[in-house]
């Protein structure tokens, strides 16, 4: 049906063209072969223009007879021009490779990209390249979920947990695609960082609000990772060593201008954190990542990718359990042109994440495991018009298990296992009226509609629009509907959760809701100098909160409650010839009700600063500095703190012997906050070259000035645990 649909579409487009014709092709890397997305392709005297997709292709549907001038280009690459003649009915084809272009400030194009928005209607989305995930100071080693941290609306959970939280929301309310899988643990453990390693990142997109419809599944945020293809030119490889960890990439060509890569990384010191954290650092993690592009002809993709990841603590005496994460995960991933103006992109997906936690010797820590498993299928089309116009629809099947069992006793366990079913479709349109580009959407929850949930919970619409004031002004705007019956079993107040277990709601209940809207200005009043404003307003109509009052079998496991998350974003960026400067502030607040209580999250933080400044020193030879600027996370006070008798054995033990136990009573949730923090991190890189191996050498300083960040109170001995203090970390990579 969909096929015939998308005939008929592309006829009818095709017959009202009799006297124009299409351009299209792809836009490549001259050094590997790899496919570029978002690079720009335009016509200047056309005065039209377009981006190519993830699989880098274009199509400029509907131009008249005649000589043009093409111009390509992409952040990080030298810029391409050709003459192209279109004359006859039949499409013209016309590839670009492009070469890379030498940085001359390393962090350009870091701040450049994180800045810039995406093109269209969007509103909060950014796009981050691999080279951005690369500068960024850090404990050990590059990461994504660090680099994401400076942009705005996003805030960290501590110095050591990569975990993050967008405009107010919780930590599962972010969707994590890679590669059209969704991971549903993204981080090893502890959160330090994140289980992909930067050198397999081809680009992320990141939407801190009003993501467009074909996203659906959560309440907050989109982080779309697409990863290398592999180099079809030549056999290459790539080493490093760090603080944490050591990896080795290899790639190469396969025939027919296909490629492979395959991605081994592993912990080497296990013990490098130990001055950091209370409970026992990872003693062994590792991750694989493997991917095969084929086929798929002159304008298509195939490609099949597998990934695993595993970490592992153990024991160290008694009172301690020992943790074992897993995750596994794989797709079948094609894309291609269906018509002369449609082109299509399906994906099959399988992603498993589990936890084991085993007995304490003591018995003071119970055993439980945690299981969630997705598998999907999703197929996105996208029609090209001769207006310029963009009909973009698509659907995604997922079947999804989540398994979990904990003891609550010597002699009681729980076990739940729950399957659940998800079917959305959806539909968007984008268009430009003279100064204003809109981008309009309906996300719908087919299973939703058969099961009888409301009309607004069912049908999700999506808008967001700019308007082009002038040459350097603009107005952006977006509004949305999401939901959300996937979420995680954790307690707000644990520093670091090693335990988190998914839980799906029924699906006769309805979901969590949250409403988005978003409105800004984001101009260039000089040529090297970018401004961007927005405010947003989050509106949580329905959010299920795990019932930790639960006494009795018969009450519920869950109870409702709303939210409200506000506030105010600004970014800078000034690019001179040998220093660049950024700089984010995020203004937030955030409210949750349940019942008669309100309260804000731990996570709320009132003010949020994060300035970065690169600086060339010498040819090859750059330096980075960080500053990032927090006020206090909410927490809850120690109203007091009391013994009580436990009357444990009054047949042996006189009642005046009976010693008790310490009980502490809570004051108000989270009316408290801890004191501000910040923080100064400096990198030192240079870039070296010794015939065919070339690479980067540096060094990280995380916390210059030996701030004394307070990472938490601990309330029986009263004492006050620190976040990282000075420390020093260096980094070696080797490729060819």
């Amino acid at each position: 049906m969909i096929i015939r649909l998308l005939i008929v579409l592309t006829t009818a487009v095709s017959l009202a063209a009799a006297q124009r014709s299409d351009l299209r092709g792809t836009v490549a890397d001259s050094a590997n072969g790899e496919k570029l997305p978002f690079a720009t392709v335009s016509i200047a005297e056309l005065k039209r223009g377009t981006v190519t997709t993830a699989s880098g292709f274009y199509l400029l549907a509907g131009l008249p007879y005649g000589t043009y001038t093409v111009t390509v280009s992409a952040l990080g690459y030298q810029t391409r021009t050709a003459t192209v003649r279109i004359a006859g009915t039949e499409p013209v084809s016309k590839n670009f490779v492009l070469s890379s272009r030498p940085i001359e400030v390393s962090g350009v194009d870091v701040v450049g990209q994180r800045s810039t928005e995406l093109s269209g209607a969007t509103v909060s989305a950014h796009r981050l390249g691999q080279k951005d995930l690369m500068q960024v100071p850090v404990t050990g080693q590059a990461d994504l979920f660090r680099s994401i941290q400076v942009l705005p609306g996003v805030v960290a959970g501590s110095d050591v947990s990569s975990k993050f939280f967008v405009r107010g929301g919780a930590g599962d309310q972010n969707l994590i695609i890679y590669d059209g899988l969704k991971i549903y643990n993204p981080f090893h453990a502890f959160g330090i960082f994140s289980i992909f390693d930067p050198d397999i990142i081809k680009s992320t997109e990141v939407y801190t609000g009003g993501f467009p419809a074909g996203f659906g599944g959560r309440l907050s945020s989109v982080i779309n990772v697409q990863s290398d293809d592999g180099n079809a030119a030549r056999f290459a490889g790539k080493a490093g060593v760090n603080l944490i960890s050591g990896k080795l990439q290899l790639e190469g060509p396969l025939p027919g201008e296909n490629s492979w890569i395959v991605n081994v990384r592993r912990s080497l010191l296990d013990n490098g954190l130990d001055r950091f954290l209370t409970e026992p650092p990872p003693i062994e993690f590792h991750d694989i990542f493997a991917k095969v592009r084929f086929g798929g002809g002159d304008y298509g993709k195939y490609s099949a990718n597998f990934f695993t990841a595993r970490d592992r603590i153990s024991a160290r005496s008694a009172a301690d359990a020992s943790h074992d994460w897993n995750a596994v995960a794989g797709s079948l991933r094609i894309s291609d042109l269906l018509q002369d103006r449609a082109y299509f992109e399906s994906v099959i997906s399988y992603s498993k994440f589990g936890i084991d936690r085993t007995a304490s010797l003591s018995g003071v820590i119970t055993p439980a495991s945690s299981t969630i498993t997705d598998m999907s299928i999703r197929s996105d089309f996208t029609i090209f018009s001769e207006s310029q116009d963009l009909y973009l629809f698509g659907f995604e099947v997922s079947g999804l298990g989540s398994e979990f069992s904990y003891a609550v006793g010597p002699t009681r366990s729980i076990a739940q296992k729950l399957t659940a079913a998800e079917f959305w479709s959806w539909f968007r349109y984008q268009t430009t009226l003279g100064p204003v580009a809109l981008d309009a959407g309906l996300h719908t929850d087919m299973l939703g509609l058969l099961n009888g949930l409301t009309f607004s919970t069912v049908f999700q619409p999506r808008l967001s629009g700019v308007l082009t004031l002038t040459d350097v002004w603009k107005l952006k705007a977006s509004a949305g509907s999401y939901t959300q019956r996937l979420l995680t079993l954790t307690n707000e107040d644990d520093i670091t959760s090693l335990y988190e277990a998914w839980y799906i709601l029924p699906k006769s209940e309805e979901p969590e809701k949250a409403v988005h809207l978003i409105a800004g200005v984001e101009g260039r009043p000089a040529p090297d100098v970018t401004i961007s404003l927005q405010v947003y307003r989050k509106t949580y109509a329905r959010l299920s909160l795990y019932n930790r009052d639960k006494r009795l079998s018969t009450e519920p496991d869950f109870v409702r409650g709303t939210g409200l998350a506000q506030g105010v974003e600004v970014m800078v960026r000034w690019t001179l010839s040998d220093l660049d400067l950024y700089s984010a502030y995020t203004y937030g607040r955030t409210t949750v009700t349940v019942g008669p209580y309100s309260y804000p999250p731990r996570y709320d933080r009132r003010h949020t600063l994060n300035a970065m400044a690169t600086l060339r020193i010498l040819s090859g030879l750059d330096l980075t500095a960080k500053w990032e600027f927090g006020t206090g996370y909410a927490y809850t006070q120690s109203s007091a703190m009391y013994f009580r008798r436990t009357f444990d054995d009054l047949g042996r033990s006189p009642l005046l012997n009976d010693e008790g136990s310490m009980y502490i009573s809570l004051g108000e949730k989270n009316a408290a906050r801890l004191p501000a923090f910040h923080r100064l991190d400096l990198t030192l890189t240079y870039r070296y070259a010794a015939g065919p191996v070339r690479g980067d050498a540096g060094l990280n300083l995380i916390n210059v000035y030996d701030r004394k960040n307070i990472l938490y109170y601990d309330r029986k001995t009263a004492q006050t645990v620190h976040m990282l203090p000075l420390m020093p970390s260096a980094f070696i990579t080797a490729e060819f």
